[in-house]
């Protein structure tokens, strides 16, 4: 059982006006220490900090810097879109042992009285911060219709596809069937290529997964069948990276996600 123990917890009750802007509640930071964090530091000497940003509770985006930077400066060494399958995947596989902390369980510990955030309307940002020595929560609360679309998680400027995704597995499902005796040699697999301003996919390669005869054929048929919305920097297409993850489910179906 891992134990925690609070060392500080400050709390700033907010009593503003919005103006247009999005009304903060409260605002408070835990510091913890955690005895898994520790461990997986000690297991991985080169990371000198991450940093998780939730929203509603959830995972959204993960960082890890290499270097101590200043807590302002935002330039990770790694960071993985906690939503996308595929980051989720490669994450899960480089660091098995990450101690996600349960922000849902910090609140009940320490707040849970508090009027000011936990009447029904009540959301909240979060950012974790993991050292060796300790963990920060940093937490945001606001009115439910008022909570920042972002402010802790970066808005990424990406590619989008223009078919329905549901479009696009309806067809490998079917390809996939006539390649048989082809064998699937992953259930996940990732892989990145570049969005070019005509709207194709280029440049498409095996991010994870083992390279074989299913994978070439995932990537020829996307590289076939997709067609983008390319990013647009003010009124002019530009050629965009993107990520692409492909998951076999248990019954054959197929999930497909883009970042």
């Amino acid at each position: 059982m891992i134990k925690t123990l609070i060392t500080n917890v400050l709390l700033l009750i907010v009593n503003c006006v919005s103006y247009g802007q999005p009304h903060i509640k409260a605002v408070f930071r835990i510091n913890e220490f955690n005895a898994a964090s520790a461990v997986f530091f000690k297991n991985n000497p080169n990371i000198k900090r991450i940093v998780v940003d939730h929203k509603k509770g959830r995972a959204i985006n993960l960082a890890v810097f290499n270097t101590d930077t200043k807590d302002g400066e935002y330039n990770p060494s790694e960071s993985y879109v906690l939503n996308f399958d595929g980051d989720v995947h490669i994450l899960n596989k480089k660091y098995p042992e990450f101690p996600f902390s349960k922000a849902s369980e910090l609140l009940a510990k320490n707040l849970l009285n508090m009027k000011e955030i936990t009447e029904k309307d009540t959301s909240y940002l979060l950012r974790t911060t993991f050292r060796p020595d300790s963990l920060t929560h940093f937490f945001e609360f606001y009115s439910t219709n008022d909570v920042p679309e972002y402010h802790f998680v970066r808005v990424l400027n990406r590619p989008f596809l223009k078919q329905k995704i549901s479009a696009i597995t309806d067809t490998l499902e079917k390809r996939l069937q006539s390649w048989k005796p082809i064998v699937i040699s992953d259930s996940i697999i990732v892989m990145s290529g570049t969005v070019e301003t005509n709207g194709t996919l280029t440049n498409l390669e095996l991010l994870e997964g083992k390279a074989s005869s299913y994978s070439d054929k995932i990537m020829q048929e996307l590289i076939a069948i997709t067609v983008w919305w390319p990013v647009r920097l003010g009124q002019k297409a530009v050629p965009w990276a993107v990520k692409i993850s492909l998951r076999v489910n248990q019954d054959s179906t197929l999930k497909l996600e883009t970042l």
